[in-house]
């Protein structure tokens, strides 16, 4: 006898039982539990086998809408396939093609680059396109977009308009490299931005803004010794011009990469650009630097936290604004530009070795076997080309007319046992004369 609805909703539990089953017709039955829990469920036989499918729960499932799942169970039954199988299957093709949405294989793409040991800026970048095409075309599946070359590159000009080339044409790369990461994994069969080439403003190669004049280096140094800001901004960009770095090894240096004792900072692969372990001495003034730092965020995890949040490293912008606030412009120069500052004014002095000044910038040579040697055997002209460096630092900064410096032949390494305040002495009485020019 067919069951009505009122049946359904008074249904009570058999305290006698762990299951009452209430029949309707077909196979169709509803289990009452002891807690009070009532489900559909289809009873049925396949290849000789008693099987039961779940159809749903009531009262979210109603009798009626129940007698629709049961009769749709029933045509599968009927065609020779099992509905418990063909729910699974059903199932699972929902699970694959959400995993094959954009944003899915794009967060998929993001996580090996993680896993990988990509640079925080990079992944941050990323995430940061993530969040660009994710409002796009995020959850379209992958394969209706690989089709979609111009809806593509609309996209891309639209944001061409807004934000500079160099973004875009980045933004296109991370495109690109989501659809490969797509073919990769067997989601996809091409990669439509690179049918791109050629349809976006072409990114013109610009280089870093740089001050190469001493004078006007010193004049920098003294205004960021004057900046009001906030109370890390000038220590950091005084380490930065200091220690050769990237603006993002500095802004994101950690404590526990520094070694005072041994002048030495110990940057992990993961926070460099080539992925490489890198050490850089670390000058008398660097030292005093990282040593008033210390009493400042020494309890922190960086030696530059944010200024409102200490569980965070200063902001990648800071330096760069420091520098606007302070009168120079951006076609003066930028934090990523004081490498070139540094390394022409080393190049200049004609007195270091062209290996070893591209290794305190952190340069690869191409060379393995070259590589090896120097990253074995260059270190203690590093020492002294950063131990020079910080004199030469001073010495413009008192605003001092020289244009070159030369070594006498009394090495650094013959003050190595000296405290730091002692050696720098020493190195500006002793070890370094100039040449006016």
């Amino acid at each position: 006898m067919a069951l009505t609805a009122k049946q359904v909703q008074h249904a009570k539990p058999d305290p006698a039982k762990k299951i009452t089953k209430l029949s309707d017709a077909g196979g169709l039955q509803l289990w009452v539990s002891p807690d009070g829990a009532k489900r559909w469920r289809f009873s049925y036989r396949f290849a000789g086998k008693q099987k039961t499918l779940a159809l749903g729960v009531y009262p979210d499932m109603t009798l009626a809408e129940a007698r629709e799942a049961h009769a749709e169970a029933k045509k599968t039954l009927t065609s020779g396939k099992d509905p418990c199988l063909s729910k699974k299957l059903d199932k699972l093709a929902k699970v694959t093609a959400n995993a094959n949405t954009f944003d899915a294989i794009a967060r998929e793409f993001i996580d090996k680059k993680r896993a990988e040991g990509n640079s925080a800026a990079t992944l941050e970048r990323d995430e940061r396109f993530y969040r660009y095409t994710g409002k796009a075309f995020g959850p379209r599946p992958i394969s209706d977009l690989e089709n979609e070359t111009l809806e593509l590159l609309e996209f891309l000009r639209v944001r061409a308009r807004a934000q500079n080339h160099e973004t875009v044409a980045k933004l296109r790369t991370f495109i690109g490299g989501v659809f490969r990461y797509a073919i990769q994994t067997g989601r996809a069969k091409h990669d439509p931005t690179v049918g791109m080439r050629g349809a976006l403003p072409r990114v013109k190669a610009k280089p870093m803004a740089a001050i190469t004049d001493p004078k006007r280096l010193g004049d920098l140094l003294r205004a960021v010794d004057g900046y009001k800001g906030g109370v890390t901004t000038a220590p950091a960009i005084n380490l930065l011009i200091l220690t050769c770095s990237r603006p993002g090894m500095v802004f994101g240096a950690r404590w526990a990469e520094i070694d005072l004792k041994e002048r030495k900072w110990s940057l992990p692969a993961s926070r460099m650009k080539a992925r490489r372990e890198h050490a850089i001495p670390l000058s008398p003034q660097a030292v005093t630097i990282l040593t008033d730092m210390k009493r400042v965020s020494g309890h922190t995890n960086f030696v530059f936290p944010h200024i409102s949040n200490s569980s965070k490293h200063m902001s990648e912008n800071t330096m760069n604004q420091a520098l606007r606030n302070l009168g120079f412009s951006n076609e003066e120069v930028t934090g990523h530009g004081f490498r070139s500052t540094i390394s022409s004014f080393l190049n200049e002095t004609k007195q270091f070795s062209e290996d070893a000044i591209e290794l305190c910038l952190a340069h690869l040579d191409k060379n393995t076997e070259r590589r090896i040697y120097n990253r074995t055997q260059r270190w203690e002209e590093r020492c002294e080309i950063m131990d020079y460096w910080g004199v030469l630092i001073d010495d413009l900064r008192a605003g001092k007319e020289i244009t070159l410096y030369k070594r006498k032949a009394t090495a650094v390494a013959d003050l190595k046992a000296q405290t730091p305040m002692a050696m720098l002495e020493a190195l500006k009485n002793v070890a370094l004369s100039r040449r006016v020019e």
